[in-house]
């Protein structure tokens, strides 16, 4: 799993946020992904010393799960379903991609 995270969150980055700032909504990404790691085990390990039990730290990363997930789900109603297809089927995304890329 660790290995293919990186993969398939670039690639879900570039399908959804596509544009010229890409790479600054990836580095966003990337940073929340980094803080939630490192903070959300050290609060779940606090609630567990807490509350003595693990279902609360479940709940609690369940919640964290649901949170991550608003800006990609937000993002489908921003952007158009017809948009992102035609975008993505279309030879001028490769080129679009090469440039995000530099």
């Amino acid at each position: 799993m660790i290995g293919s995270r990186g993969p398939l969150i670039t690639a879900t980055a570039m399908k959804i946020f596509r544009g010229e700032r890409v790479g600054t909504i990836y580095g966003t990404i990337s940073i929340g992904s980094g803080l939630g790691s490192g903070l959300g085990a050290w609060a779940g390990g606090l609630i567990h010393d807490w509350t003595h039990s693990y279902d609360p730290v479940i709940a609690f990363a369940l919640v964290a799960v649901v949170l991550g997930m608003i800006p990609f789900l937000i993002v489908r109603q921003v952007f158009p379903p017809s948009f992102e297809a035609s975008q993505l089927q279309s030879k001028e995304f490769g080129v679009m991609f090469l440039k995000t890329m530099r």
